[in-house]
């Protein structure tokens, strides 16, 4: 049928041309019966001899262009030709890989632009043989711009022209990238039913290092014997993605903390120089120590420290150093703890506070009262506790006991007064006077030295505290 249709259009395009003045310009070929192959291209050569006396400009045109899988194309559609000359130009016959076998006449054709009534045409036949029955017909993938990571799937259509099955092929596909293959997939294609197409399916991430730019996907058909049958490739673009990232580890020790920062190139792109800086509070300067090589700056309250990074390839990394020196906070630390203790047993502890009444001068004529308030601050009974308190020969005792009568014993640079008490509860309180006069006149002030109490606390170890010295100045 498709012959039938060749021949009657070919007979149409014959009658449609005038008379032809063959005897100023023909076309040779370098043969009238061509055989060509599926997927691929054969040509032939025509001589356009110009037989006129002039030089002239002749147009090739080939009918039909086009026809079953045949596309037909000339290397020049224009010549131009001196008197009496010629010239060869190539026709081209490419062929589809799924074209039909037939056999189909061409019509060739050279016409004068300056005279239509001068041209010439030859009929070229070509014989299509099908070389293998199947070929890739498609290739497909989901996406054409992705990134590293992200899954691609290729779909690849395989299509058996035949009638019968086809009994065993290979599939060789390739990921490449500037003609280096980085992935490859193989697949074994058995009993390919005839008249269909079957689909091949394949799915491939991306290292995340993948270097970024243009891939192909390169898929080809193979025979039982390893002969190529065809072949077919598609392009794709992964995605440059840059990304440093930064991990902080801390090493505890008793005296020192290591901190090392991992700075890497998680991306697929080298970097840039870039810095990592750390800060810290003004008054960390002498427990801060970086390792390496360094600049610092001062703003405000706070220090910044900078460590250059020079360029990273993918997956390239660095490693900073810095260390807090803890001496010095364990010795604060310390002093805060001791501080404590004693602020503790001071507001919590046993107490000796003493106290003086007067007004005026210091005169033999006028008593001083003398107070010693004996407190137990603590949660629990002191035992064996003794008041003592001195009175410098400077002045005498008089008497006057308030409360519970001290005993008295002299010495040549004073009087020495003792209380005793088998016990003080928790926050029980003793106030304890006696009175005192000068035996001379005292112009300037009366230094009186500081009371004591000595007890025996819960863990029955004897304790001495002291009140603080007194001054008394004449008013």
């Amino acid at each position: 049928m498709k012959r039938l249709v060749i021949s009657v259009l070919f007979a149409i395009f014959l009658f449609s041309f005038p008379v032809f003045a063959q005897d100023k310009v023909s076309i040779i070929l370098s043969a009238k019966n061509i055989v060509g192959y599926t997927g691929e291209r054969t040509e032939v050569d025509a001589i356009i001899e110009n037989q006129q006396s002039i030089k002239d400009k002749f147009s090739i045109s080939i009918w039909p262009p086009y026809w079953g899988g045949i596309s037909v194309k000339a290397e020049k559609y224009l010549v131009e030709i001196s008197k009496n000359s010629n010239q060869t130009i190539k026709i081209y016959f490419d062929i589809a890989v799924n074209a039909d076998e037939i056999y189909s006449p061409f019509n060739l054709s050279v016409r004068s632009l300056n005279d239509e009534s001068i041209s010439d045409f030859e009929t070229l036949k070509l014989t299509v043989i099908r070389k293998d029955p199947i070929y890739i017909s498609d290739i497909k993938l989901d996406k054409y711009t992705l990134d590293p990571q992200e899954e691609l799937k290729i779909d690849i259509h395989i299509t058996n022209l035949d009638e019968d099955v086809y009994e065993q092929a290979t599939l060789e596909t390739n990921i490449k990238k500037d003609g280096i293959t980085v992935y490859r997939f193989d697949d074994l294609l058995k009993n390919l039913p005839g008249k269909d197409t079957q689909k091949i399916e394949h799915l491939y991430t991306f290292d995340k290092y993948a270097e970024p730019g243009v891939y192909s996907v390169e898929a080809t058909l193979k025979d039982i014997l390893n002969r190529i049958i065809g072949s077919k490739n598609i392009n794709l673009r992964l995605n440059a993605i840059s990304n440093i990232t930064h991990r902080k580890v801390v090493s505890y020790g008793l005296m020192l903390q290591t901190i090392t920062i991992k700075v890497k190139n998680e991306g697929n792109v080298p970097s840039t120089s870039f810095y990592v800086t750390e800060e810290i509070p003004s008054f960390m300067r002498h427990l801060f120590y970086p390792i390496g090589h360094y600049t610092s700056e001062v703003a405000q309250d706070r220090i910044f420290y900078h460590w250059l990074i020079p360029d990273l390839i993918p997956r390239e990394e660095r490693i900073i150093k810095y260390q807090i020196n803890l001496w010095n906070v364990w010795i604060i630390i310390l002093v805060v703890i001791v501080c404590t203790i004693f602020a503790f047993r001071y507001v919590y502890g046993p107490k000796i506070v003493k106290k003086f009444t007067h007004f005026g001068a210091i005169s033999t004529e006028k008593e001083i009262t003398i107070s010693l308030d004996v407190r137990n601050r603590s949660r629990h009974d002191i035992k064996d506790v003794i008041v003592k308190d001195f009175v410098p020969s400077i002045v005498k005792v008089v008497g006057k006991f308030g409360t519970v009568k001290p005993s008295l014993k002299k010495t040549e640079i004073g009087t020495e007064l003792t209380w005793k008490f088998k016990s003080l509860g928790p926050k029980e309180e003793r106030v304890l006077t006696y009175a005192i006069k000068p035996v001379v006149e005292i112009m300037g002030t009366l230094k009186l030295p500081h009371a004591r109490i000595r007890y025996v606390d819960k863990k029955k170890v004897r304790k001495t505290i002291a009140s603080k010295r007194m001054v008394i100045k004449a008013r």
